[in-house]
């Protein structure tokens, strides 16, 4: 295997690059979250329960 050892500042910048992606796509999915509740509450938009999303689509879920 060939691999070169990273500074630590290399290194350090990395994993904070991909922290605040994460977090960026945490608050990304939270944003759509609130959206979402707010088109329900508003009448906007309506919510189904599990069990009629798959009578929807023809899904039997089968307990293991």
């Amino acid at each position: 295997m060939i691999g070169r050892r990273l500074t630590p500042s290399i290194n350090a910048a990395i994993h904070f690059r991909r922290a605040i992606l994460e977090h960026m796509d945490n608050f990304k999915d939270a944003s759509v979250a609130q959206q979402r509740l707010s088109d329900i509450q508003s009448g906007r938009s309506n919510a189904i329960t599990l069990e009629e999303l798959e009578q929807l689509h023809g899904v039997e879920r089968s307990d293991c």
